[in-house]
Parts: C-alpha cells; sequence; structure tokens
C-alpha cells in the first residue's frame, strides 16, 4: 500500500512539472486593432511550447477571442497568431500547449486609438489588375506612430495587408502604385483630419492561371 501511495506521488510530481514547463516570457505587441487580423500579429515568446506545432499543439486565447496560430512562424519558444476582432478593453494572453499544459499573461489591449476607419475604396468595380485607391481616417495616436518610424509620412510599414474579400492588393507594382502606403492627403471629397489615402493594385492572372 505504501508503494502504491509512493507511486501516485512520484505521478502527481511528473505532471505538475510537465504543467509546470509552459512559460510565457513577453507578448509583442501589447496593443491593437479592434479589427485584429494580419493587422496585429502577436509575436509570444517562451519556453515549454509544442514541438508538434504543424498538428495544432499551441492554441491561443486573447481573453475569450481566439488568436489563429501561424504554424510556419512559430516554434517551442515561439507562437506567432493573428488576433480576431475584439472588443476595446485589457485581455490576459493564454497558450494552451498539446491540450494539456498553459500559461497566461497579461495582457494585450484591443484600442480604438490603434484602429483607422476605411471610409472609400476607388473605382468602385474594374477589370482584374485594377490599380486602387483607400481612403480613410486614422487616429493621432497612429499619426504619431507612423511619424516615428518615418517623419515624411511615407513608409509602407505604417500598413499590414490590404485585402479585397480573398484578393491581396499589392502596393508598389506600378509607378502610379504609391511607395508609400499612409499619407495624409487631401481631395474636395475624403477632406478629413488624420486623413490617408493607400494605392494598391488587385491581382492580374497571366495566361496560364486564365486558362
Amino acid at each position: 500500500m505504501a508503494r502504491r501511495g509512493a507511486f501516485y506521488v512520484c505521478v502527481a510530481g511528473l505532471v505538475s512539472a510537465v504543467l509546470a514547463q509552459v512559460n510565457i516570457q513577453s507578448i509583442q505587441p501589447t496593443i491593437g486593432s479592434l479589427g485584429g487580423s494580419t493587422s496585429c500579429r502577436l509575436q509570444i515568446t517562451g519556453t515549454g511550447f509544442s514541438t508538434d506545432r504543424f498538428a495544432g499543439g499551441n492554441v491561443v486565447y486573447v481573453g475569450p477571442y481566439p488568436c489563429s496560430v501561424i504554424p510556419h512562424l512559430s516554434s517551442n519558444s515561439l507562437v506567432t497568431c493573428e488576433t480576431s476582432p475584439g472588443a476595446s478593453g485589457n485581455y490576459p494572453v493564454t497558450v494552451l500547449v498539446d491540450g494539456r499544459s498553459s500559461d497566461t499573461e497579461c495582457c494585450f489591449s484591443y484600442s480604438s486609438e490603434f484602429t483607422p476607419t476605411l471610409r472609400a475604396a476607388v473605382p468602385s468595380a474594374g477589370p482584374p489588375g485594377q490599380q486602387m485607391t483607400i481612403y480613410g481616417r486614422a487616429t493621432w495616436t497612429l499619426n504619431n506612430a507612423c511619424l516615428a518610424v518615418s517623419p515624411s509620412f511615407n513608409d509602407a510599414s505604417c500598413v499590414g495587408e490590404v485585402v479585397f474579400g480573398d484578393y491581396l492588393c499589392r502596393t508598389g507594382l506600378s509607378g502610379n502604385d504609391a511607395q508609400s502606403v499612409y499619407s495624409q492627403v487631401w481631395s474636395p471629397r475624403y477632406n478629413w483630419d488624420n486623413s490617408y489615402a493607400i494605392n494598391c493594385s488587385l491581382p492580374d492572372p497571366g495566361p496560364l492561371e486564365a486558362a
């Protein structure tokens, strides 16, 4: 009986050791857009993350919101995920490993100050390869963040991906596409404070793809 009790103690200690192996060390960024997605990818560093990441060994939640893990950008010490849309507020980040062990770290914040507003996409229709201009309004916080990267207000790093449905609208593909995709603009129709314009080109399938 004593041996059986000792065995249970040993197993319990082993399980506790396994559960304790998951440790979140840092979360970047700690604040992002209400819209989530590619505009806000979290990079979570730590120890004890799943080595079987392509089979969905790591699962991440920001509060109640799932954060979709990107397997090829993750490892047993780094988990990269795309946040879901969320309500404004601060939320703990939890990493669940192989369905049995987890760690939680505070916090990621969804903020309206990091959420630009989309006002118009021009033109409203066109052929494959159509060049588009996206108009919108940023926030004071986003403007300052962009100026810190590029004092001229012209830097692609100020914007993530531009997507129309399932299609990526790419910047810098022609002379008419601005190398800068984030800038203050003025027009009679789209005249707002902290306004921006993004120039991009929709995909144009080549002959082989079209066939």
